[in-house]
């Protein structure tokens, strides 16, 4: 159930790039708002979910991969799309975030790991004297 309910998740932004090829202004205006919608979330806890899932040795070098990932992404699709448009059409700009993002939530449902991570409780904060 989890995991189906995920992976619909995971490919609601693949959805709306495909939908990002639409020839009307009023369509487009309406699938960068959705993916705007739905990317928010993910940006806005993301360090969170990184400080939950690391233990304090690897954190500052796990919350810098994020960060860095995170800062890099927004100019490198322009810049790489910039070559697919000068050798083809438009529209491919979408279909091939949408495959991106469909083989990343494949990636996930079937290599992704269980991500709880049971913090040790430090023994000498839990014996009172």
């Amino acid at each position: 159930m989890f995991s189906c309910s995920l992976l619909l998740r995971s490919c609601k932004p693949g959805m709306q790039h495909k939908g990002c090829a639409v020839h009307k202004l009023r369509c487009q205006t309406i699938t960068r708002v959705l993916t705007a919608i739905f990317i928010s979330p993910p940006i806005g806890i993301g360090s969170g979910v990184v400080a939950e899932l690391s233990t304090p040795d690897e954190y500052a070098r796990k919350v810098g991969w994020w960060v860095l990932m995170t800062i890099l992404g927004t100019p490198a699709g322009p810049l790489l799309m910039g070559f697919v448009v000068q050798h083809t059409r438009v529209e491919f700009i979408f279909w091939i975030y949408a495959i991106i993002n469909f083989l990343q939530a494949l990636a996930y449902v079937f290599l992704g790991g269980e991500t709880l991570r049971i913090r040790e409780v430090d023994s000498d904060l839990t014996t009172e004297e």
